[in-house]
This record gives structure tokens, sequence and C-alpha cells, in this order.
């Protein structure tokens, strides 16, 4: 027997979330197709639609209009697609920034004047300051990383790890140059 969207819906919000599942077996091919159209061939794709159904999940209870679920359901996809987009922007822009300036300074052949840090940061290898910038200029988590990274979460917070390091044993020995002079 086949429930209605809204049967489903009304099962899930009264305790039964494995009719959910129906919901997304349903929709996931169609939800995948309003991307695909939307967005093109874009690797993240299923990671969106994936977004969308978890947050579609926790947010039945503001669902007005059961009977609309798919309607709903690709306002969320869209909304998770400018949120994902956006935060890449932020990541590239970070990136191209600090690229630029050490372009810069290799151009005019000066030393960098400005703040330990970014220098620290300057002085890690690209992969090192990637981790750095997404955390700390874009904001992401560590699974977030993992995930846009498309690396394992512990080699993500290794790196992590590893760029702290680094950028102490940095500041450390700045600090005692400074101290000697």
């Amino acid at each position: 027997m086949c429930l209605s969207d809204k049967q489903y819906i009304d099962n899930c919000l009264k305790g039964s979330p494995d009719d959910f599942r129906y919901l997304v077996k349903k929709y996931q091919g169609a939800l995948l197709g309003y991307l695909v159209g939307r967005l093109g061939c874009n690797c993240q794709i299923d990671d969106i639609a994936q977004e969308a159904f978890v947050r579609a999940y926790f947010g039945l209870k503001t669902l007005k209009e059961p009977d609309s679920f798919y309607s709903w359901l690709t306002g969320i996809a869209s909304r998770v697609a400018k949120e994902q987009f956006r935060s890449e922007q932020k990541h590239c822009d970070a990136i191209q920034s600090i690229r630029e300036t050490q372009q810069e300074q290799n151009e005019k052949k000066e030393p960098y004047v400005g703040h330990d840090l970014q220098r620290a940061i300057e002085k890690l290898s690209e992969s090192y300051q990637e981790v750095i910038l997404l955390r700390y200029y874009c904001g992401l988590s560590c699974k977030q990383m993992a995930d846009r990274l498309d690396m394992p979460l512990g080699t993500v917070t290794k790196k992590l790890s590893r760029a702290y390091e680094m950028l102490r044993d940095f500041l450390r020995q700045e600090n005692k140059t400074e101290m000697s002079k």
C-alpha cells in the first residue's frame, strides 16, 4: 500500500522516522535531476541532495503544506547549493589573496612587512596553508574540510595539527630573533 506524502510526514512526526525513507526513495531521482538542471554536472550534487534531505527531515515540523513536500525540498536544496557556493567562494578568495600577496612580495623582492602570523602562514606549504585558511578564514569544521578536500577526517586533523606546530615553531624563532636584537 502506497501512502501519500502527507501520511508519510504525519507518521514521521508521530515517531516513525523510518517512513521518511519512502519520501527519499520517491524524490531522490527527481531532486538529483532538478539539481543537475540547475547546477549542471557538479561533483557535489549528491552531497547537496543528501544535505537537503537531512535538513528536510529535521525541519518536517515547519512544513506547512505536506502535499507540497517536493517543492519545499527543492527550496531547501537551492539554499544548500547557495551556501556551498558561498563557502567555496570564500575559500577561493582567501587562498587567492594569500597567493597574490606572496606574488607581489616575490616581484618586489622585498621581505613581507606585516603581521608575524601572516608571514608564518605564507611559509607553510600549499596543503598546510589550505587547511589553515579553510579553518580560520572560512570557518569550516574539520568534517566540512574533509568533505571539501575529499580526504579522511583523520588526515585533515593531522594536517591541521602539523600546521599549528609549524606555525608555533616559526613564531618561537621569530620571538627569539626579536629578543636577541
